[in-house]
């Protein structure tokens, strides 16, 4: 699987990014079949690559390449979202059943350890799979195929998810 970085654009709706014709980095993630979803966010790259969840410090592209942090084993990890903070981690996992995954990450000095905290699976065997998990603060959102949207809880705390509320 392959990851393309080109560069360290911000968004400006007055000057649209042109097209992008050369890459300024390009890196394989070892064991990955493909790269699925990646979030970016205060200097860090996520990166759900199916059987791994990865993290890169991407905060000086301008002088180098991206710095491999991190990784965690998984299954069909389909998409990834860092809370605000940055202390915690969630993945979706696209199988059946597939459930939500709370990471939290331990910072080390020039790595990180992403610890699993906890699982999410709603109660109900129509809910196949969890897509692309957004946070807000402490708020989780996810969309499930065949059951809507799940908004979910993080005690920081504890380290767990709670739902508060769904929506099909």
């Amino acid at each position: 699987s392959c990851v393309v970085i080109v560069s360290e654009q911000r968004d400006d709706p007055d000057n649209p990014p042109g097209v992008i014709t050369t890459p300024a980095y390009q890196f394989q993630i070892p064991g990955s079949l493909w790269v699925h979803d990646i979030t970016a966010r205060d200097g860090r790259l996520y990166v759900a690559a199916w059987e791994t969840l990865e993290v890169f410090d991407v905060s000086d592209l301008g002088n180098g390449p991206p710095v491999w942090l991190g990784r965690a084993d998984g299954v069909g990890v389909h998409s990834v979202w860092p809370t605000d903070d940055g202390r915690f981690l969630v993945t979706a996992e696209e199988r059946t059943r597939g459930p939500l995954r709370l990471y939290e990450v331990i910072e080390g000095v020039g790595s990180v350890t992403l610890l699993p905290r906890d699982t999410f699976a709603p109660p109900y065997a129509v809910a196949a799979t969890a897509h692309n998990p957004v946070m807000r603060g402490d708020m989780l959102y996810a969309s499930y195929m065949q059951a809507g949207l799940m908004v979910l809880a993080i005690d920081p705390d504890r380290a767990r998810l709670h739902l508060v509320a769904s929506y099909d």
